[in-house]
């Protein structure tokens, strides 16, 4: 995980890396349809060697392990060595002694070149300083016949369950929205991927959307979500007045009223777009 200006924001992730992991099975319920995409376009097969860019809490690195199994390996790759701690966790937990993490900054992987069957990544390398040419770096660590395939979240109103809180704050603190937009919808666009990855020489590039289906118990349960995992509602609230945080959390309930269900759930249709791509 990378910040917008190039060095991996390490301290956010930290901040936030055990609100990810108190939420985890709520955002896995819609984030595996995901992360199984990722490894379906990827063919992994058992006894491959696959790595995980900005792994996070550990997916789609845990899926790629169940596949390849106990004669694969798995390599689970952050720059949080945070969020890399609640990821082995995972796997010992799981069994998955093939699964190793490794703290690593995404926009400079230090691994060998041609040495991974498949490289994947979930909802990671939007947050890379330079795209292209992190698509390029990590496609070197493909062998021939290799396949690297990447989730990125598609545009800001496609993307509800984060861009509505984001959005609402703001706007009831008064503050104003970054330059360019939020870093994670900026690859919304397919050609900007599918370019990155024809110039970084890959064939048989190919891309689609998924439907990551994400449901909270209430609309509580939606705020008290999102001021755990997100680093930058919690940075615009720093220092604030009660009264500043008690308005923004009224905000984030008026925003998601419309995703209330009749049972009083919210839920949350979110779009990610997948690429892919082989190594000639």
């Amino acid at each position: 995980m990378s910040s917008q200006q190039g060095a991996p924001d390490t301290a956010r992730w930290a901040r936030v890396a055990g609100g990810w992991n108190k939420w985890w099975d709520i955002l896995e319920r819609g984030g595996q349809v995901v992360s199984d995409r990722l490894c379906e376009v990827a063919a992994l097969r058992e006894g491959q060697t696959v790595l995980d860019v900005a792994t996070g809490l550990g997916e789609p690195a845990m899926t790629a392990a169940r596949i390849v199994g106990p004669a694969g390996r798995v390599v689970a790759s952050d720059a949080s060595a945070v969020m890399l701690e609640y990821a082995q966790r995972r796997a010992d937990r799981a069994g998955h002694a093939h699964l190793q993490t490794r703290v690593m900054d995404a926009a400079a992987p230090d691994l060998p070149a041609a040495s991974f069957d498949a490289v994947l990544s979930r909802w990671g390398v939007m947050f890379l300083p330079d795209p292209a040419a992190g698509v390029a770096r990590i496609a070197s660590l493909l062998r021939p016949g290799g396949t690297l395939s990447v989730a990125v979240w598609s545009s800001a109103d496609r993307v509800p369950m984060i861009s509505l809180p984001a959005a609402a704050v703001r706007k009831a603190l008064g503050a104003p929205a970054p330059p360019g937009g939020p870093v994670q919808f900026g690859l919304a666009r397919p050609e900007i991927l599918l370019g990155a990855f024809e110039r970084a020489g890959l064939r048989d590039v190919g891309h689609e959307e998924v439907v990551a289906h994400t449901a909270f118990a209430s609309l509580d349960a939606f705020v008290e979500w999102t001021m755990d995992l997100s680093g930058t509602i919690g940075e615009l609230l720093d220092g604030r007045p009660p009264p500043d945080v008690e308005r923004a959390h009224a905000a984030i309930r008026a925003a998601a009223e419309r995703h209330v269900r009749p049972d009083g759930t919210v839920e949350f249709d979110n779009v990610s777009l997948i690429v892919w791509g082989s190594r000639n």
